[in-house]
Formats: structure tokens, C-alpha cells, sequence
């Protein structure tokens, strides 16, 4: 038997996310970004397989997971 929920699921991340930890941690949110080695694609093979496991997500819940172009 498993316990009940809390709360109603949530995907973590999204602007909720990056507005609390900024207030917490003091960094501004606009300085969250991907860093330069992720945007220029260095993750070669990786970066393919990340994408097909966004796609997946998408399908899988019904709901655009839009993977990060740069």
C-alpha cells in the first residue's frame, strides 16, 4: 500500500524554482543560464541522447518538454 500524496505532483524546475533559490542563495535570476561549454554543444553524443529522453517526457505525459537549443 502506498502512503498518499501530500500534494498534487509537480515537475521540479520552472520559474517558482529559479525565483526561490535566487532569493535563498542571493544570485540574481537572470544570472542562471547554461554555461558555455553545454551551448556550444561540447556534449556530443550525450546532448542526442538527452534530447530523445525529452521527447520521450513530452509523449509519455502529454506535455511539451522543450529541449535547451542553447
Amino acid at each position: 500500500m502506498r502512503p498518499p500524496l501530500a500534494g498534487e505532483a509537480q515537475p521540479p524546475g520552472g520559474d517558482k524554482d529559479r525565483k526561490k533559490f535566487s532569493q535563498s542563495s542571493g544570485v540574481p535570476v537572470d544570472a542562471f543560464q547554461y554555461s558555455e561549454f553545454i551551448k556550444s554543444g561540447r556534449w556530443g553524443e550525450v546532448d542526442e541522447v538527452l534530447r530523445a529522453i525529452y521527447e520521450e517526457a513530452s509523449e509519455a505525459l502529454g506535455r511539451e518538454f522543450p529541449y535547451p537549443e542553447n
